[in-house]
């Protein structure tokens, strides 16, 4: 073992049954034995930022108010937008985070922040979170990744939950059944439009 100083990157092994605070409440997401829906397979896991740190007052205390702290967000979340929109595709996003929903475009509306930009259309509320499906990206100068013009994950769901931890009620936690349905309803409106005149 190794002992590391500073922020450290890692790797989301699904399958891998050892508890874990951060990572176990998103494995639960995926597999529901009970129900045999499993969807550790076609599951990936992206953080926003990449440097390893629990404590989100270290973005906003030691980052963002560097010299060069905001141009260092902005060059991750492009990174992070262009994956998600060019290897992922995404058709379900879970966004398990209230802080990161700005970084969407989710708070565009109420607080202007446009961050990567897309354009929501509100589908409904969750035991889980808020429903919402992505109609395009906002028309503004401010989003990060100006030479993306046009969004390969429109039609794609964005699940906004909160925080989801070991304390979080199972009541409120995004359980595989949903996920699975929400991603045949994607798979399935998109299969429909291509049998369109």
């Amino acid at each position: 073992m190794q002992d590391h100083i500073g922020n450290t990157s890692f790797n989301v092994d699904f399958y891998d049954t050892t508890h874990d605070n951060y990572f176990s409440p998103v494995k639960k997401m995926l597999y529901e034995d009970e129900f045999n829906i499993d969807l550790r397979g076609e599951a990936a896991y992206a953080d926003l930022f990449y440097f390893r740190e629990q404590n989100q007052e270290f973005l906003q205390k030691q980052i963002i108010p560097s010299p060069n702290g905001i141009r260092f967000m902005v060059e991750q979340l492009n990174l992070t937008q262009h994956i998600i929109e060019d290897i992922i595709q995404p058709r379900l996003i879970v966004v398990k985070n209230k802080e990161s929903w700005a970084y969407f475009g989710k708070l565009y509306e109420e607080k202007s922040w446009v961050w990567m930009g897309y354009k929501f259309e509100f589908v409904q509320n969750m035991n889980c979170g808020e429903l919402f499906r992505i109609t395009g990206l906002l028309d503004s100068n401010e989003r990060i990744a100006p030479e993306i013009r046009e969004t390969n994950l429109k039609g794609s769901f964005v699940l906004f939950s909160k925080h989801i931890n070991q304390y979080t009620p199972v009541a409120e936690r995004p359980v595989a059944r949903q996920l699975c349905s929400i991603g045949l309803w994607s798979y399935g409106e998109k299969m429909t439009r291509n049998y369109a005149l």
